[in-house]
């Protein structure tokens, strides 16, 4: 849960919170940002 916690607060701090507000192209960028992150973490592991 804390490395969950982590990840979001730095996605946060870097592309700005997803919030209701947020446009679609926000949303897509962070999106594509954490898959990203997801996907070299798996392949670290």
């Amino acid at each position: 849960a804390k490395e969950n916690k982590e990840f979001f607060n730095y996605l946060n701090t870097l592309s700005g919170p997803l919030t209701i507000h947020s446009s679609v192209a926000h949303a897509v960028q962070y999106t594509r940002q954490a898959l990203q992150w997801i996907r070299i973490s798996a392949k670290l592991n």
